[in-house]
């Protein structure tokens, strides 16, 4: 009992670490829960902000990856808040009709800039997850006698959301251009003369307009070592595509590739820009070039947290 208690505490200091906006806490669950019509997921987790909208404070989840994706690229929908929850949390606290019940209440809107102060300004608003409500969902789970090791499983994923959000950065070009970028690390090796380690990163482009359409042409990267405070390695600008694609993205469009980059230290980033043609239906169809912004992306070993 009194591990699981310790356990229970931890799961609700990830919670509100990971909590933004809104007023701070989580407010710890009553045992009650109360029934919802079930909420259908959009195919875009991502829109603007509307006079009648009222964003919340959230728990904004990002996908996990592994470097699998390294070489890969293709076009990916948003995946939903509550699926990338369901897809990470053991199976069993999402059984029965009162778990059901408090996964449908759980999506909520927050701002971006709540997330990535970067972005703001941008006016747009993320789907994200109800702390308050996640909170009663696992509180559910250690009702119904979950077991340690389920408990622990998800003490690890909410830690796992903490470093991922800790390596991921933003930015959004010309109201329409939204490039989210993410690291992990992969291996650090030591040799006589040096030590290096090894980032994968994820790149997400998504076309947040209404009307333009555009396409990368190529990309320019910058990676900084901190440890040796300077730029170690350069892509050239207008060096052609990304892993062998120059993704087309229409409204609503999104294209997902992964690639990697190396330290001689333990600590740094990459960032730059893509080289954009757009096509306005506003402009009667006429092309226009761009440089999209890649905020710097920090490249670092996972840290500890308490």
């Amino acid at each position: 009992a009194g591990v699981a208690k310790t356990l229970f505490r931890t799961l609700a200091r990830s919670i509100r670490r990971l909590r933004v906006g809104g007023r701070k806490g989580p407010v710890l669950p009553s045992k009650s829960t109360s029934s919802s019509t079930t909420s259908s997921s959009s195919s875009s987790t991502i829109t603007t902000t509307s006079s009648s909208s009222t964003p919340t404070a959230g728990i904004r989840l990002i996908e996990p990856f592994d470097t699998r994706v390294w070489g890969n690229g293709d076009y990916v929908p948003q995946t939903s808040q509550k699926m990338i929850l369901k897809n990470n949390l053991p199976q069993s606290l999402f059984d029965g009709e009162s778990a059901t019940a408090l996964l449908d209440k759980a999506p909520c809107k927050i701002r971006y800039e709540d997330v990535y102060p970067q972005m703001k300004g941008s006016g747009l608003e993320l789907e994200a997850l109800d702390p308050d409500v996640l909170m009663r969902l696992l509180k559910l789970g250690f009702e119904k006698g979950e077991s340690l090791q389920e408990g622990f499983g998800a003490a690890h994923f909410l830690s796992t959301q903490e470093e991922l959000r800790s390596c991921t950065s933003a930015h959004l070009t010309k109201g329409i251009v939204l490039i989210e970028g993410t690291s992990i690390p992969v291996a650090s090796s030591q040799r006589p003369d040096k030590t290096t380690s090894t980032f994968c990163y994820r790149i997400s482009i998504e076309n947040v307009g209404k009307e333009e359409t555009f396409m990368l042409l190529g990309r320019h990267w910058e990676i900084f070592d901190e440890g040796l405070d300077k730029v170690i390695a350069t892509v050239p600008k207008g060096s052609p595509g990304v892993v062998g694609h120059r993704p087309f993205l229409s409204p609503g469009g999104r294209f997902v590739y992964g690639s990697g980059a190396e330290l001689e230290t333990n600590k740094g980033h990459i960032g730059g820009s893509f080289q954009m043609v757009m096509n306005s239906q506003d402009s009667g169809g006429t092309e226009e070039e761009f440089d999209a912004i890649v905020s710097p992306i920090p490249l670092h070993e996972p840290t500890a947290t308490s």
